[in-house]
């Protein structure tokens, strides 16, 4: 089944499920990175970088987890299924990697998206890497 005709919403893609076909196929909009700096930008995008700063495991770790940030159809999702938790007044999100590292991020969106006052995460879809740590390295 190959989709034909995509249209883009804010936190979906619609498509043809072929041409001519009347029915909807959905894909969530996956999730774009953004990072705080050169240095956290690097070790993102290269496993060699990742490995030589943080070690085999952890920078192995940080691939996983991206890759599954960047699949989830929001970081709701991560938290949902264990691989990340919420700061307790859930303004960031903390995922933990191998050998006491840990990635924290907060959403990116020029205007937040917000429910009965509070950041809904089920509607972002713009994250920023703001630091990878170890833990009590602060």
């Amino acid at each position: 089944m190959v989709c034909s005709k995509a249209i883009a919403f804010k936190t979906q893609q619609r498509c043809r499920l072929s041409q001519g076909d009347r029915r909807w196929h959905i894909h969530p909009m996956p999730i774009q990175l953004a990072f705080q700096d050169e240095r956290i930008r690097g070790m993102c995008e290269s496993s060699v970088s990742a490995k030589r700063r943080l070690g085999k495991a952890a920078g192995l770790s940080l691939f996983a987890r991206l890759a599954d940030l960047r699949a989830a159809g929001s970081p709701q999702d991560l938290v949902d299924l264990g691989f990340a938790k919420f700061t307790l007044d859930e303004s960031r999100i903390v995922i933990p990697l191998d050998d006491g590292y840990f990635v924290e991020a907060a959403a990116n969106h020029h205007k937040l998206p917000r429910q009965s006052g509070k950041l809904d995460w089920r509607r972002v879809t713009r994250v920023k890497i703001l630091s990878i740590e170890r833990t009590n390295e602060s």
